[in-house]
């Protein structure tokens, strides 16, 4: 537990003596984000391949920036998408789900849930080559046992090499 107190301080430190100027990173599955984008996609108003997650934030950005909106639905989209993005980039976020019905095998994309109750907390920061989400969670009624309630299920670091993201 110490070391992980050590590791969480020395990372934060780190991150807070990085330029933010340039935020980037991995974009974790998110089914709500996925059906955002595939929409635009499939309408021909952004070029972005949806077929290998986590997807690159910077390949995001650039998709985005590049969109030719003809209607006012995919305007509301764009701005969706964006929303979307600040929420799951975001320096700190907290997250809650709780189920009263077992979901059905397989589940489905972005769909990760191990328990029947969870809370979470997950701190992001990135800088040009670098991306760090730690995030710890309390389980209750967990469905895939591992004698612990707490986890960090969810919790990533990624440098970039060569243009591509590794993690």
């Amino acid at each position: 537990m110490i070391k992980i107190a050590r590791i969480a301080v020395t990372l934060g430190l780190l991150s807070s003596l990085g330029a933010q100027a340039y935020a980037a990173g991995l974009v974790v599955n998110d089914n709500d984000l996925r059906n955002d984008l595939a929409w635009l996609s499939d309408r021909g108003v952004i070029h972005l391949s949806l077929s290998t997650w986590p997807l690159s934030q910077e390949e995001i950005a650039r998709a985005l920036k590049k969109a030719k909106p003809s209607y006012s639905s995919e305007q509301v989209v764009l701005a969706r998408i964006n929303q979307r993005l600040s929420a799951l980039k975001a320096d700190f976020r907290v997250t809650g789900y709780t189920s009263t019905d077992q979901p059905g095998t397989p589940q489905g994309f972005g769909q990760t849930q191990s328990a029947d109750n969870s809370l979470g907390l997950a701190f992001n920061n990135s800088g040009e080559w670098w991306d760090v989400h730690l995030q710890g969670n309390v389980e209750g009624g967990e469905r895939i046992s591992n004698g612990s309630r707490f986890n960090a299920n969810g919790a990533y670091g990624a440098v970039k090499f060569w243009n591509q993201w590794l993690s």
